[in-house]
């Protein structure tokens, strides 16, 4: 009986051998098989770093260097010289411009004068005329300026208007009798009697009525002429003029020579004036801050412009620099834009604001308007918003306005060029009308001082549709494209980061449930050999199993070639050996 014994253990010797090696051959395998996979996510998540990163810095390169190159662009062509991008539009406005007039008509002139009533006013128009700008005398010079002369030239549109100059009959303040009373005012009575006397005769008294056109145009005034005859028998090279009208001998006419920086040096000074009239100081004003003559003329500013900007205007009707700040965005012709306006401050008293002090010749008059007398060769004048908006003060001396902030001035520049493509100027003037002893028409005026508006003006250009094309697909759609080309690049690098973080966090995930797994596993089989329930089939099975990969899913138990115990499967079969046991 003890012989057959031999043969049975040299077979169970022999298979257990090749169990052994067959074992050893899977260990390899799922090693290898596992390292190519732990190889292949971590190249996976390396090259989504490596995207990501590469993305971001593309993105953020394509927005440093457009910038840069944009910016060296515009030096290179914006700067005032013959052919350069500016200089067309600079030397002539390239498209029409509106002057548009609303006249204000005095429907009770005789209860002013005679019983001090409050002025009852109508307002007729509008008068629309179109305005050329054109540059002449241009010389360039070699510090980077260039001088030049703008002629204006006005055509009258009865097609865009109310109606034909000639239709309309307008009371309106009489400006000889009443420039005359002013500049008399501290001569003696006897003197303004006689004079009063004399205009009242020939020229007539406070109020005149004529055409809108004489009004507006200008027409010869009987008074003025018989002065001008003695003066020219007096003197005959002594000019004197005895045409009057709101805008007489103004067509075709410039406001002085300007100079102005061409922008090569520094662009920063691109189109600000630096003389007016040969000089870079007025001695207008009463602070020497208010004298000097700054900034562009409002048809084209330095670029880029931002909305905190403060932009600078030189207006010769006025004779000042103003502000104009940034208000809201919007579009013009599809073309985005910066919408400036003038701040509150610019027209308030010297009590609200005190630097406005500089401005008061002699005396501050309230907020809302300025007193531009001693720029208007000591006439009378004094300017504010259409309506007297903004100016309370002077609205209930008069009746017949509708004050609306929508009669404000506004600026749209379009930011990326500085260039103003579209505009409206919108301003007021009315004359200072004063109690004059002597000036017998002035004396029952019901207050001593009466701001008595002569008309209003809109002066609008905006860019035409054909060339805002131009502009859109010449400048806004290389800049377009490179923005949408950064934004694309920094979301795909964006993306790509989250894929490679995602990627890797699942795959330290995974590691983290594989050696908390066999560990478990691990101290199942240390406690099963302690008490020695387990065979070592079983147990060659369950050390096998937890060496395998999870990935490698159901077809590791026939790469291995080892049956759990009891008919379970291999990832089970320590469970189900110990439901067995117990």
């Amino acid at each position: 009986m003890a012989a057959p014994a031999a043969p049975m253990n040299t077979s169970v010797s022999s298979a257990s051998t090749n169990a052994s090696a067959s074992e050893v051959e899977s260990r390899s395998l799922s090693r290898r098989r596992r390292h190519r996979a732990s190889c292949l996510r971590r190249c996976c998540a390396g090259v989504c770093i490596a995207s990501a990163i590469a993305c971001v810095v593309l993105g953020a390169a394509v927005a440093l260097g457009f910038d840069r190159v944009f910016s060296d662009h515009l030096k290179a062509v914006m700067p005032l010289a013959n052919g350069s991008m500016s200089y067309q539009g600079w030397e002539k406005v390239p498209t029409e411009i509106l002057f548009q007039v609303w006249l204000f008509n005095v429907t009770n002139p005789s209860a002013v004068v005679k019983a001090g009533a409050a002025p009852a006013l109508e307002q007729l128009g509008p008068f629309t005329f179109v305005e050329t700008r054109q540059k002449r005398d241009i010389e360039f010079h070699e510090n980077g300026t260039v001088s030049y002369r703008e002629f204006l030239r006005y055509r009258f549109r009865p097609d865009l208007s109310v109606g034909d100059l000639r239709d309309f009959q307008v009371t309106s303040v009489n400006m000889p009798y009443l420039v005359t009373s002013f500049q008399m005012r501290f001569e003696s009575i006897f003197l303004r009697k006689m004079v009063d006397s004399y205009l009242r005769e020939y020229s007539g008294g406070l109020f005149v009525t004529r055409s809108a056109g004489e009004i507006l145009l200008g027409y010869r005034d009987p008074g003025l002429a018989k002065i001008e005859s003695l003066v020219k028998m007096l003197s005959p090279n002594q000019r004197f003029q005895s045409t009057t009208g709101l805008f007489a001998g103004q067509n075709d006419t410039d406001k002085g020579c300007m100079l102005v920086n061409t922008g090569r040096q520094n662009l920063s000074l691109f189109n600000q004036v630096e003389r007016w009239k040969g000089v870079d100081r007025l001695s207008l004003w009463s602070q020497d801050w208010a004298n000097r003559v700054a900034g562009t003329d409002g048809s084209m500013f330095p670029p880029p412009v931002r909305p905190a900007d403060r932009l600078t205007l030189f207006v010769p009707d006025i004779c000042r620099p103003i502000d104009i700040v940034y208000n809201s965005s919007g579009t013009v012709e599809g073309i985005p834009v910066l919408r400036f306006r003038p701040p509150p401050e610019l027209l308030m008293n010297a009590t609200l604001w005190p630097p406005n002090q500089a401005f008061c010749q002699p005396d501050c008059l309230d907020s809302g308007v300025l007193n531009v007398t001693t720029c208007q060769h000591n006439v009378p004048i004094v300017v504010s918003s259409p309506h007297f908006f903004g100016a309370p003060a002077y609205q209930t001396a008069v009746t017949g306005l509708d004050p609306t902030p929508d009669l404000e001035t506004v600026v749209n520049v379009e930011p990326n060029t500085g260039f103003v493509l579209s505009a409206q100027r919108k301003m007021q003037s009315s004359v200072i009308v004063q109690r004059v002893p002597g000036f017998e028409q002035t004396e029952r005026l019901n207050t001593s001082l009466l701001l008595m508006p002569l008309m209003w003006l809109n002066e609008s250009a905006k860019i035409e549709p054909g060339k805002a094309a131009l502009f859109r697909l010449h400048l806004l759609t290389p800049i377009r494209a490179a923005t949408w080309g950064q934004w694309v690049l920094i979301g795909v690098g964006l993306l790509w980061t989250a894929a490679a973080a995602l990627t890797c966090s699942l795959t330290a995930r995974r590691r983290r449930q594989r050696l908390r797994r066999g560990a478990e596993l691990d101290r199942a089989r240390e406690e099963s050999e302690a008490t020695g329930t387990i065979p070592k089939q079983t147990a060659t099975a369950t050390t096998t199993l937890r060496l395998m990969d999870d990935d490698e899913g159901p077809e590791a138990s026939k790469t291995i070639g080892v049956k759990c115990a009891n008919g379970c499967s291999p990832s089970a079969c320590i469970g189900c050996h110990l439901n067995t046991e117990a």
